[in-house]
């Protein structure tokens, strides 16, 4: 006899969603640094902005996670959730190491235009762990019941960082 589920899955489109964008513009972001020529500033602030941009996105996304998506699995998923998270967070940390990495080469790159190899590298850097986190974390955190993913009480998604990044004026083009 089969058993009806009746709590309906969370959603977690927004996650695949966000990580394929990450994905694509991650993997295009070493060689448009590459493809910058020596002294180009204008063209390495048009790349530049946008790598800081991505930057950005991936910081809150995962400050999301950090601050409200990790603690409520830990809280309401039981053992498969104490198996995993830690794990998450240890790959978070991999992927803030690598992050700084590139943060500090991109601002001096982005105005000057030389370095472009080091960012280059770095971006790549960050690609590797970034690649491995996102296809562990589609792996190991599939849609589930609402009552594991459903967010508190007064906490929010929103609450963590993106009216921040709404609010940041931006000179930036287009990420997506």
């Amino acid at each position: 006899m089969k058993s009806a589920v009746s709590e309906r899955m969370a959603d977690v489109r927004d996650m695949y969603m966000a990580h394929t964008m990450m994905r694509r513009e991650f993997r295009l972001l070493p060689q448009l640094v590459r493809d910058v020529a020596s002294g180009d500033v204008r063209r390495a602030e048009v790349v530049g902005a946008h790598a800081e941009l991505m930057c950005l996105l991936l910081h809150l996304h995962h400050e999301g996670e950090d601050v409200v998506l990790w603690p409520l699995l830990l809280e309401r998923g039981g053992q498969e959730a104490l198996a995993i998270v830690p794990t998450m967070e240890e790959q978070h940390h991999a992927i803030e190491q690598a992050h700084a990495e590139v943060t500090s080469l991109l601002s001096d790159w982005r105005f000057t235009a030389q370095g472009g190899g080091r960012l280059a590298d770095a971006l790549e850097g960050l690609l590797t762990v970034l690649l491995d986190h996102m296809a562990l974390e589609e792996k190991e955190i599939p849609p589930r019941p609402r009552s594991t993913s459903r967010r508190r009480s007064g906490s929010s998604w929103g609450s963590t960082g993106w009216p921040r990044a709404r609010r940041r004026p931006s000179r930036s083009p287009s990420a997506w």
